[in-house]
């Protein structure tokens, strides 16, 4: 079982140029499909992009005290300052598995519910050059409790654990 994290890039916009001149889009199969198939694969708040940019490598660079991230060799934003301490701390984390982007521009269509009925509806629009970066860290089980180990006791202060956890 994964955990995956996800960081929306920022800066992004100064890099677009640089990036759609090396990179052509590739149609996104997805994006054609039957409205009743995308209900079934795609969730609330999930947007199909009509193209593709795919990214076969990420990378990240300090650079004056930010984190920039790469593509391909290509920068495409900067984690946002709000989420530096967070990322660095998975990417630390010894249950660190891989890092990757996906790079968003143009037409998309996005997965939302009726607030009537809940029930699905795709809303087309189109977005600026965006990246999104996810983080994956590979969780893994948690060792069987023993029984010979005794449960650890609730600290007592003031009597509180008593009340709160009467058997």
């Amino acid at each position: 079982m994964n955990k995956t994290e996800k960081f929306i890039l920022a800066d992004c916009e100064q890099f677009r140029k640089a990036f759609l001149k090396e990179n052509d889009p590739l149609p996104n199969d997805d994006y054609r499909m039957k409205k009743a198939d995308i209900f079934d694969i795609y969730g609330r708040g999930d947007r199909i992009y009509k193209n593709e940019y795919p990214v076969r490598r990420a990378e990240y660079v300090q650079e004056d005290g930010r984190i920039r991230i790469d593509g391909d060799g290509l920068p495409l934003g900067y984690v946002k300052k709000g989420s530096v301490s967070k990322f660095r701390n998975m990417l630390s984390n010894p249950n660190f598995e891989k890092m990757y982007v996906e790079v968003h521009f143009g037409k998309y269509l996005e997965v939302k519910e009726d607030y009537r009925d809940g029930d699905p509806f795709l809303e087309s629009g189109e977005s600026d050059f965006g990246v999104d970066l996810f983080v994956v860290l590979k969780l893994r089980p948690a060792a069987p409790a023993t029984a010979a180990a005794p449960a650890a006791e609730p600290v007592k202060k003031n009597g509180l654990f008593s009340r709160l956890f009467k058997k």
